[in-house]
């Protein structure tokens, strides 16, 4: 065995040059989301990016980094983006405008069915 030997696979500059593209992928992948829905839990977050087949750590390492560098902040358990963009505040109002109405109509034939 040589000095130098590690049983784990060596790395270059091309393959930190790789993970670098990969990560700042991921990280957008999250902050683009959390742009459009606002906050979310990492659970959340990883069921709606499919983050299981991300590869060992990697949803972690990205949650970790965007936080780091400032594409997202943490709110407690949760994540949010850093600053809402116009259009996307409007998309949450007019998603939060909608649900609200729907829940507070009801047909008068499901009025009848409750008395």
């Amino acid at each position: 065995m040589s000095p130098a030997y590690t049983p784990f696979p060596s790395s270059s500059s091309v393959d930190a040059d790789e993970n670098e593209w990969w990560l700042r992928r991921e990280i957008s992948l999250i902050q683009n989301l959390l742009e459009d829905e606002g906050e979310l839990t990492r659970k959340e977050i990883g069921d709606r990016l499919g983050c299981k087949y991300w590869g060992p750590m990697r949803f972690r390492h990205a949650l970790k980094e965007g936080v780091s560098r400032g594409a997202f902040r943490r709110s407690g358990s949760r994540y949010a983006p850093m600053n809402m963009t116009k259009q996307s505040q409007r998309k949450r109002i007019k998603k939060g405008a909608n649900t609200s109405k729907e829940n507070s109509r009801k047909k008068p034939s499901e009025k009848r069915k409750q008395k």
